[in-house]
């Protein structure tokens, strides 16, 4: 998240709002044949990268400019990451 920081409460945004926001993106992937049963996945193969790629895309709708970086892990050792270069300073 980026963004400023909200001089009453210290934070970007309200955890709680966030959980609501993602909460309910994955609650739409939840117990899923992704490739069957969500759209996007149809047509994009459900891998790691495509999966954060479309958390992205979910997410991005309510958060906006707020969003930055996206890491969705698979496994204790591996993990997918996505943003968009025009606004992730590396």
């Amino acid at each position: 998240m980026s963004g400023a920081i909200d001089v009453e409460t210290g934070m970007i945004i309200n955890p709680e709002e966030l959980n609501g926001i993602v909460g309910a993106v994955l609650e739409g992937l939840d117990y899923k044949r992704l490739d069957i049963e969500v759209p996007y996945f149809k047509e994009n193969q459900p891998t790691g990268e495509n999966i954060a790629k479309y958390l992205w895309d979910e997410i991005k709708e309510d958060l906006g400019e707020r969003l930055v970086y996206i890491r969705v892990g698979e496994t204790k050792n591996s993990c997918f990451e996505y943003y968009e270069e025009a606004n992730y300073p590396l």
